[in-house]
């Protein structure tokens, strides 16, 4: 695929559902943080934060030394290697997409426009495969509510009872 050009990049859009096809299975990812929350710490307060790209380009010299990573294409402060997160994923995503027939959705709890989304049916409605990351500190103040541990609850117990997931669980 050399010259080939990546698909388009979409971000921070709605989220365009994905219809049930019988033996094709819908991924989708929520990230439990509060990107803003977490993007604009104290960078001078070097505890319970992530790293400044700024830091990363230093401690992974010379492999964020690319035009790619300059402060001119990249987020150089902590929302920088918060993207990093993102671009980690492209590849999964790609081959989830082809392997499913079905992009994967990416969800945030606080996405970078501020945007809430807690787990709901809006995040389960279309979804046969949810991957939860806690990428999040305490300090933004990031808990599950009742209501999310209610509706998960409920997806589990109506899951069909020969489920991979529930043999695994039961041992």
């Amino acid at each position: 695929m050399t010259g080939a050009k990546p698909a388009a990049r979409t971000y921070n859009q709605s989220h365009v559902p994905r219809e049930h096809v019988p033996g094709r299975r819908r991924f989708s990812v929520y990230i439990t943080w509060s990107y803003p929350g977490e993007a604009n710490r104290d960078v001078t307060e070097l505890d319970n934060r992530f790293s400044t790209l700024t830091e990363v380009r230093r401690v992974g010299w010379p492999n964020f030394e690319s035009p790619q990573f300059s402060p001119q294409e990249f987020l150089q402060g902590i929302s920088g290697s918060l993207e990093l997160f993102f671009r980690a994923w492209v590849s999964f995503q790609e081959v989830v997409g082809e392997t499913t027939g079905h992009p994967v959705a990416v969800y945030q709890r606080i996405d970078q426009a501020g945007y809430k989304l807690p787990i709901d049916e809006r995040v389960l409605t279309d979804t046969d495969t949810l991957m939860v990351f806690g990428l999040d500190h305490l300090v933004t103040e990031q808990e599950a509510a009742p209501e999310e541990i209610e509706v998960v609850c409920n997806g589990l117990r109506n899951l069909d009872k020969k489920s991979a997931f529930l043999k695994w669980w039961r041992h």
